[in-house]
């Protein structure tokens, strides 16, 4: 079939411009469901930092639940699966906002955060295949990159505005101390943001899927690790996962707890991050169109895996310099990578198997990093119990983390270049 998207006479071009807002959406929810802002929900109500960096990484865990997204891959249509599991796990997340109000005890909090991220995870990783290979198809496969970008630029840049609408909100809230008023809100917030994302999955179209198949989970699964490069797709991506996965769930609590950080200052390091974001990701969509996603993945591997060191280096004293640095750094480098990493999986995957693709990769990556954070939580509650030392030296967890993903995002960058040598062409 003629792709048709490349100019704005194309039937999906307004279907193109509804999936950079549904992102947006989904990305505001993210934003005060995660990080810094689940680390000052689960701090108010009595949540460990070891279960809120569970909590931040469980999504890894329900990725092997992408598995079910399999049989839904070879129906005639992806929206319809697409539709329902999006609505009810964001409706899920408006929930984790009211838990105040049920009048639990701590461990019964845990229990129902648990529960309600847990299921919204598992929904959302059993959507995110289906969609992406839903909105993947409409633009040109020179286009991808580019087109891939400029969603990550629209979410930033909204997200720039309403990660400062949240951290003033959080910061009023917290000085008049009326948390109820703060749960309220946000959670009105969630549900409102819902209903928007709702409304731009049944605008937009889909385009008619040519080639099904009827196979079943094993079959997809034996025909996909028999594709050229699978594999080592796979482990780059694992690595690169567990490695982010190692120090991401922890930042959050770094920067309220041990770095002493104000709603407004987090706030500001986030919007560095979606300033830079802005600017890095229109550049490398355009390095990318004219010269391919490779030599763009080359350029912003190294940079992001060295970003890390950064984390290394936040004290107290220096922490709000530290954790801008490293915001600028590894958005510079991301924004390199983020415009191919999934798109190129597309090169060595027939179209009918793509969405299982992309569901066998994040399973295996998912339930390895998951694992991985579960396994740093003893570590982090042995460094903080010893008066932050590790191995007789003065540090922090979170510094001995982001020094191990460092290393681990440079093994992913080595098997990128065998990826790029023995999987695909460079382009």
């Amino acid at each position: 079939m003629n792709d048709l998207t490349e100019n704005e006479t194309s039937p999906y071009a307004f279907s193109e411009k509804m999936y950079m807002a549904e992102c947006a959406f989904s990305y505001f929810i993210s934003i005060i469901t995660t990080g810094a802002y689940l680390a000052k929900l689960t701090t108010t109500i009595g949540i460990s930092d070891s279960m809120t960096a569970i909590l931040s990484n469980i999504a890894s865990l329900a990725c092997i639940f992408q598995l079910l997204s399999i049989p839904l891959s070879h129906k005639p249509s992806l929206k319809r699966s697409v539709i329902p599991t999006r609505l009810i796990s964001h409706l899920l997340l408006g929930f984790l906002y009211l838990t105040p109000f049920f009048g639990f005890t701590t461990q019964l909090n845990s229990v129902f955060f648990f529960i309600c991220t847990f299921l919204s995870y598992v929904l959302a990783q059993i959507c995110a295949p289906l969609k992406f290979t839903w909105f993947m198809s409409l633009p040109s496969p020179e286009r991808k990159g580019s087109f891939q970008s400029m969603v990550q630029i629209v979410s930033h840049a909204g997200g720039l505005a309403f990660s400062f609408a949240a951290s003033w909100l959080l910061d009023y809230f917290t000085k008049t101390g009326n948390t109820e008023a703060m749960f309220i809100t946000f959670t009105a917030v969630i549900f409102i943001l819902t209903l928007l994302d709702l409304i731009t999955l049944l605008l937009s179209k889909e385009k008619p899927r040519t080639q099904l198949s009827n196979s079943t989970i094993l079959t997809d699964i034996k025909v996909i690790f028999k594709q050229k490069g699978f594999v080592l797709y796979t482990l780059m991506n694992l690595f690169y996962t567990v490695g982010i996965n190692l120090t991401a769930p922890f930042i959050g609590t770094y920067q309220v707890k041990e770095l002493g950080l104000s709603m407004m200052e987090i706030y500001l390091l986030s919007a560095s991050t979606a300033v830079t974001a802005i600017f890095f990701l229109a550049f490398f969509g355009n390095y990318a169109r004219r010269n391919g996603l490779v030599p763009s993945m080359r350029i912003g591997y190294p940079i992001y895996s060295v970003a890390y060191l950064l984390i290394t280096l936040a004290t107290p004293e220096n922490g709000f310099w530290m954790i801008l640095a490293y915001n600028i750094v590894s958005t510079f480098g991301n924004a390199g990578m983020v415009v191919g990493m999934d798109p190129i999986l597309f090169d060595v995957i027939p179209e009918e198997y793509r969405a299982s693709a992309l569901s066998l990769k994040s399973i295996v990556c998912g339930v390895v990093s998951f694992f991985g954070t579960l396994a740093m939580t003893p570590l982090l509650n042995y460094i903080q119990a010893s008066g932050n030392k590790f191995l007789g030296i003065d540090m922090y967890a979170q510094q001995l983390f982001g020094a191990l993903t460092c290393v681990m995002l440079f093994i992913s960058m080595f098997l990128f270049n065998a990826f790029t040598k023995k999987g695909i062409n460079n382009k």
